[in-house]
Formats: C-alpha cells, structure tokens, sequence
C-alpha cells in the first residue's frame, strides 16, 4: 500500500491566512468601538460557527466507526483535522464572557429584579453557572476529539485491531454526551440571547445546521485536496457521489426542522412563542429570513 503524503499548507497561503486573522481582529476592535453590541452579537457567530464545525468533523467520525462505514475510513483524517477548531474556541470564548452583558439580557440585575420570567430563571441562568457550563461543554468535547486522534494515529502506526474496537466503544459514548451536550450548549449560547422566547425543538435546529455545515465543509475540503492530488488513487466517484447524497439528504433535513420549528409555532399562535417569528418576518428582516431558506436547502436542493 503506498504512503499518502501529508499535507503542507504552502508558505503563501500561511502568511496570507495570517494577514486575514489579523484584518478580521483589526475589523472586530473597530466595530467593538462603532457598535459593542453588533461586535460581541459577531463574535458569538462566528465562534458558533467554528466550534460547530469541529463538533460536526467528531460527530462524522463517531458515527462512521459506530455504523461501520467502511467507505469514509479512506477520508477520516478530513473530520479528524476539523476537530482542530475546537482547542482554538477556548480563548475565543473567554473573550465572548466579557460581552456578556451586552448580548444576555439575563445578565441585568435590574432587569432581572422586574421580571418574573426571568427570575424563574435565574437559577439556571446566571453569569458564574454558565461560563462553567461552557468550560465543562468545551473540555468533554476537546478531551474526547484528543483521544480520538489519538486513537487513530496508533492504529495507523500499529495497525493492532484493539484501536479500532476502542474506537466503535469511545464513538458509542460519544454520541451520547454529544446529544446532552450540545443541547444545552445551544440553549446556553443562542437560545438565551432572547430569554423569554423558546422553542422545543431549537437542540433539534442547531444540531441539523451543525450537521449539514459539517457535511459540506468536509465535503469542500475533501474535493480540494483531490484537486491537489493528496488523495488520488484513494478515493473515487462513489466516495464524492456518497458526500454528495448525504449533502442534499440534510439539507432536506434542515429545512423539515426549520419548517416544522416555523409551522408549529405559527400554528398554535401562543404570544410568548410568536414574538420571534413576528421580529423576523418584518420588513428589514424578512430578506435574511428568506435567505437562510434558499442558501442552506433551496440552492443545495436544485444544484445536487
């Protein structure tokens, strides 16, 4: 069996990476200046965003050795690599506590002292106990990805079955933990920016974005380094015919959620449930309301 050769980012497009972290820091100071609440609103996206796509890369792989996908053992390094955005999340989310009290509502105490809702609540939200949420959320998921990697490393270098058997167990558990975890992270991080709304299906939301992001990112990474001749005489049509139906299946599956989330709401037309809806179907929203329907289902849905 021949080596495959490890990727090396070019020195180019490292200096070039480099330049748009630091624009992107440059860009979030001046708006933490312009418009501090916009600036932390972005900054909880974009850490979202990210820690979303390492969760997706260890979920992939969870399920992989759990369902004994044999055909994505070929391309595991993919969702292996993503996972590394997960230790990079840490100090980004230290840094989204100090704008707490710019997105969480909840953090108010006067707010907080005339409102029965949100005094109802206090006892599971509140400032100390959601950040070690957080840290617990963020350290399961970091050890887990850590072993996994791991894991897979020896098994490669060792080629001893045990590894891989230890992998079928730790993924089971995973996946698990992950269900828990998640949930409540997407409560803690998203839900609660809007404390007086929920929704009883939002874990469920989060989780299908999370898992179609996941799905084209590793699909977008494992087509550019084909293109680059890193996996070539690895993987075939069948492996990116497979990407491709499991793209447009959750995309389908997404806008179910999103719609059902959408429809049952409307449907039973209770005040506390409506008000969000009723912000983004106004007129300045109504375009990116729409949009998140035709970029994450309508366009996959056509294009695949």
């Amino acid at each position: 069996m021949k080596p495959v050769p490890s990727f090396q980012m070019k020195r180019s497009h490292r200096y070039a990476a480099r330049i748009v972290v630091l624009l992107g820091a440059l860009t979030w100071l001046y708006s933490l200046i312009q418009d501090p609440t916009r600036a932390w609103l972005n900054l909880l996206i974009n850490n979202v965003y990210f820690i979303s796509l390492g969760l997706a890369g260890l979920l992939i792989l969870s399920l992989l050795y759990v369902s004994k996908g044999w055909w994505g053992m070929v391309i595991r390094r993919v969702p292996e690599a993503m996972t590394a955005c997960l230790p990079v999340a840490v100090p980004l989310m230290v840094l989204l506590c100090f704008g707490a009290h710019s997105l969480y509502h909840w953090t108010h105490a006067e707010a907080v002292a005339h409102d029965p809702i949100l005094q109802h609540k206090q006892v599971y939200l509140n400032l100390p106990f959601f950040i070690a949420r957080m840290f617990f959320f963020l350290g399961v998921w970091i050890a887990f990805a850590q072993i996994v990697r791991r894991f897979s490393r020896r098994q490669d270098q060792e080629g001893a079955p045990v590894y891989h058997q230890k992998m079928v167990r730790l993924s089971a558990v995973f996946l698990i933990v992950f269900a828990v975890t998640f949930s409540f992270a997407s409560y803690d991080w998203l839900m609660s920016v809007e404390p007086h709304w929920f929704s009883t299906i939002f874990s469920l939301y989060a989780f299908s974005t999370l898992f179609l992001h996941g799905i084209a990112a590793m699909t977008l990474i494992v087509v550019l380094l084909y293109e680059q001749g890193f996996l070539k005489g690895w993987i075939n049509e069948n492996h990116f015919h497979d990407l491709g139906k499991l793209l447009f299946a959750f995309s389908t599956f997404w806008a179910y959620i999103w719609f059902s989330q959408y429809m049952l709401i409307w449907y039973s037309n209770i005040p506390e449930e409506t008000s969000y809806f009723l912000l983004r179907n106004d007129a300045d929203w109504m375009w990116l309301f729409l949009l998140n329907l035709g970029i994450n289902w309508l366009i996959p849905f056509i294009v695949l």
